[in-house]
Parts: C-alpha cells; sequence; structure tokens
C-alpha cells in the first residue's frame, strides 16, 4: 500500500479528500499485483535440434514483467506483452524444467507454472542393412534427418552379443556405408549414430544385416577315364567378384587359380581310381562352398577289330583295326615269332588303322 502525500496551499480539507483519493487508488493495484499469475507454459520436447521453444498464457498488470529460469537459472525476462522465449543453450538430449513467473521490480513474484523441454539431435531414418543379397559385404544405408550433425557413426554388433564395435566415423551427411570386413553368414546388427559439433549425440538407429555366400560354381564335371593322360575338370563361373578359384581332389587342394578360369587338368591322377574333385569360388579370402564331382584317369584303350591276312598276299601281310578312340598319341606294330618278339615295326600315327608288313616270309 503506498500513501501519496501533497503539499501545496490547498485548505486542509482538501489534501486529506486527495491523500484519501491516491490511497485508495494504488490499494487497488497492490491487489491485482498479487492476483497475477501465469496460467500456462509449454516448452517443445524434441521438436528442434538447435533449440527449445516456450510460450506461455498469462494477464500481469502494468510495472510486471516476466522472468525465464531454466532448472532455477535465470535464462531471461520478458515484458508482460511478450509470451514466448527460444533457449539456444541447453545441451542435446537433455531435459529441462523451464519456469515462467510474474515478478515486479521489487521482486515481488506472482504465481508461475513450469514444463519440461529438450532439444535433440535428430536420429538416423530408414536404416537398411542388405540381407545375403551381397557376396563382398553388406551394405548399410540411411536418411540423412539432422541438420547439425558434424559426423556419423556406424556401430556393428554380432546378434546376442553384449559389445559394439565402432566400424567408422563419417563425414557430414554421408548417407551409405560398405562393412566388407563381415564374416559371411553371421548377422549382424548395424546402428547409425549422427554426432554434432559438441560431441552429442542422437539415438542410435539400427538394423540387423548379414553378408551373403560366394556363389560357387556351377556344372563341375571331372572326366571319367576320356583321357588317359589326365583328369580335366570343367565348371561355369557364377560370379562376377571372385578373385580366384581353388581346386581339391580328394580333400587335398591341388591349385590355387585366377578369376574367371573355368577349367583345370591334374596330370597327376592315377591310372583307373576313382576320385572326388571340387572346386570353390573365393573373394578376398572368403571361399564358397565346394561343389564336386568324381573323376579318374582312363587307361589307354585297346585297338579294336585287330586281323591280319591270311594267305591273301604273295608279298605281305595286311595288318588291321579299329581306332578305339581319340586319345591315343600313336600306334606301335610288333611282330613275334615262336612265342617272342621278332621285329618292333616303326611307331604309326594316331588315328592310324592298317599296316602292311612286306617283311613276312613266306610258308
Amino acid at each position: 500500500m503506498f500513501t501519496l502525500r501533497l503539499h501545496n496551499r490547498m485548505d486542509s480539507n482538501l489534501r486529506c479528500a486527495m491523500t484519501a483519493s491516491f490511497v485508495m487508488i494504488l490499494t487497488a493495484l497492490g491487489a491485482n499485483e498479487a492476483t497475477a499469475q501465469v496460467a500456462s507454459v509449454a516448452a517443445t520436447d524434441d521438436a528442434f535440434e538447435d533449440r527449445v521453444e516456450l510460450s506461455w498464457t498469462g494477464d500481469i498488470p502494468l510495472g510486471q514483467f516476466f522472468r525465464i529460469q531454466r532448472d532455477g537459472e535465470v535464462l531471461g525476462i520478458r515484458s508482460r506483452t511478450e509470451l514466448t522465449f527460444v533457449d539456444y543453450t541447453g545441451d542435446p538430449g537433455v531435459a529441462y524444467t523451464y519456469c515462467v513467473t510474474p515478478t515486479d521490480a521489487a521482486g515481488n513474484d506472482g504465481a508461475g507454472n513450469c514444463d519440461t523441454g529438450r532439444r535433440i539431435v535428430f536420429a538416423a531414418t530408414s536404416v537398411d542393412a542388405t540381407d545375403r543379397t551381397l557376396e563382398d559385404r553388406v551394405s548399410v544405408s540411411w536418411s540423412d534427418r539432422s541438420e547439425v550433425e558434424a559426423a556419423y557413426r556406424v556401430y556393428r554388433t554380432s546378434v546376442g552379443a553384449a559389445d559394439s564395435t565402432l566400424l567408422a566415423t563419417l563425414a557430414a551427411n554421408r548417407v551409405a556405408y560398405n562393412d566388407e570386413s563381415a564374416v559371411t553368414g553371421i548377422t549382424y546388427r548395424y546402428c547409425i549414430v549422427p554426432v554434432d559439433a559438441g560431441g552429442f549425440t542422437a539415438v542410435p538407429a539400427c538394423d540387423e544385416g548379414t553378408r551373403g555366400a560366394v556363389l560357387p560354381p556351377a556344372a563341375v564335371a571331372a572326366s571319367d577315364g576320356q583321357f588317359n593322360d589326365r583328369v580335366r575338370v570343367t565348371w561355369v563361373d557364377q560370379t562376377a567378384l571372385e578373385t580366384g578359384y581353388t581346386v581339391y581332389r580328394d580333400g587335398t587342394q591341388l591349385a590355387g587359380l585366377a578369376a574367371d578360369v573355368t577349367e583345370y587338368d591334374d596330370m597327376t591322377a592315377t591310372t583307373g581310381v576313382d576320385a572326388d574333385y571340387c572346386v570353390s569360388a573365393t573373394i578376398g579370402g572368403v571361399e564358397s562352398v565346394l561343389v564336386c564331382d568324381s573323376g579318374r584317369l582312363g587307361a589307354l584303350a585297346p585297338p579294336l577289330e585287330v586281323a591280319a591276312s591270311d594267305n591273301t598276299y604273295d608279298d605281305r601281310v595286311d595288318l588291321t583295326w579299329a581306332d578305339p578312340g581319340d586319345t591315343e598319341d600313336g600306334f606301335v606294330v610288333t611282330r613275334y615269332r615262336a612265342g617272342a618278339v621278332d621285329v618292333v615295326f616303326a611307331d604309326l600315327p594316331a588315328g592310324a588303322g592298317s599296316f602292311a608288313d612286306d617283311t613276312a616270309e613266306q610258308t
């Protein structure tokens, strides 16, 4: 309550009347101050990356203003007609209590009100890790929603494990990462975490992914006695990513071959012995499943339908035969007398089917 005293030449009765009038007016204003209050406060929650916005409702008289506090710390003041405030100084991810209180210069507070609010670094969205669709990697992609990130962290955890591994820290605005260190067939959980310049992080956004198996060779075939000097192994190349092929015989590695090779000749096979030949594709040391076929080295087939003329000619003996196949390099003709070798004639070329012996004696 305030009392206004006037000093002038008015008569005493008039002075008293004026004093009473002012006392009555100021007393009424003081009553309004006592009932000033903030009806409601609203602080934004996770709506912005760089700020928390406050708004409130309240009607306070002339001479009063609003005091804005965050967890008890005064952030600023607003006039009786200003009903909003923006806080750019809070740490991301921290929920603060914001209070707005009507007050005056003398520190007389009215009834305030409070609300919690916070700002965050926006998480990545649409995280997608490939599931067995790629032979050489797991590809992880996401949508960049943040405007304040300084980097992206990529974490990998084996499904069911507790600890995660930081695979990479990427530049801002990146939206993809290839994990070439993933082990084929193991399912991992990949999490993407935006980080701002102050080191504050968003909530991880995750997806599971698995590196696919290396595509094995198709139609593996080992020759079955067609060759007397080798077993030939052939296959179909199914992948464009292989760095090589490996050939095995009965579980023992025979050869490591370059990419795109589709044939191998085993020159060390044992005649007539069946063996299992297996071929795998490799990508950077990761091996496909083995694809196998049995094969064997063929014995040299003898000539067929051998016939020698008998008293048909007076100057020679004609010898004929049928070629058993295409594996021979040539033929040798040997003449026997009384069970012993008499003459070995010169080698005949492959494909030959006859020979005339003009040195035979007449009997």
